[in-house]
């Protein structure tokens, strides 16, 4: 295993103290939570399987999840 080292102080520090003193703590990445949303909408979702494959989709009422329409396993031409 190779790990580089901005200087030879560091790489000492790193070889008295262990690798994981060297190393920094990862940071998490902010959640984009949303708010605000037009409640009196359609989400659509799809999905295929390989490519080329089978695929399908749906749309939900946005603010209650119930399905509107679906379609599934639409097959490819290829096929």
């Amino acid at each position: 295993m190779f790990k580089r080292f901005p200087d030879k102080t560091a790489a000492e520090h790193a070889l008295i103290h262990g690798w994981k003193a060297s190393v920094k703590p990862k940071k998490n990445k902010p959640q984009q939570k949303t708010k605000d949303y037009v409640k009196e909408s359609i989400s659509v979702d799809a999905a295929c399987s390989g490519n080329p494959g089978a695929m399908e989709f749906q749309g939900v009422h946005t603010d209650t999840g119930a399905q509107i329409f679906g379609v599934q396993r639409l097959s490819s031409r290829y096929e």
